[in-house]
């Protein structure tokens, strides 16, 4: 997966081209912003969406206050649902830390992040191919 993302002041994103390669398919992202509309363009084809535009993109918190975000991969605007799950410590690489957790949940995923007070994203679990654990953890 490969990615070139412009974001603007308003945390909003202004352009993106992605391609990714997933057990053999080739797929890719394009969009950009103009007017007040995010055109996207996908392997499954054009949609126009208004307003802001953001994406899984973890490391930006403010991704909890979106409706809807975008799949850099597949290219899907993707109905999302966060919820505080609460304060907790957690380990990360090796250390414990106070962080923030939140569970982002859509049709097809629930996502779970935990970000500190300072509002740096710390780490990531999610679930893949069936029972298969993936977490994410910042160096």
């Amino acid at each position: 997966h490969t990615a070139f993302e412009q974001w603007s002041e308003k945390g909003c994103l202004d352009e993106i081209e992605t391609k990714t390669i997933d057990g053999g398919d080739e797929l890719f992202v394009s969009g950009k912003q103009a007017d007040e509309q995010f055109k996207i363009t996908a392997l499954e084809g054009t949609e126009v969406v208004d307003g802001c535009v953001r994406t899984f993109a973890y490391w930006d918190r403010d991704l909890i206050k979106s409706p809807w975000l975008l799949n850099t991969q597949n290219g899907e605007y993707t109905e999302v649902k966060t919820n505080f799950i609460g304060n907790e410590m957690i380990t990360v690489n090796g250390n414990s830390i106070n962080a923030d957790h939140y569970r982002i949940n859509s049709e097809k995923l629930t996502i779970n992040v935990w970000y500190t007070k300072a509002r740096e994203w710390v780490a990531l679990s999610t679930t893949v191919n069936g029972d298969d654990k993936l977490r994410y953890e910042r160096k």
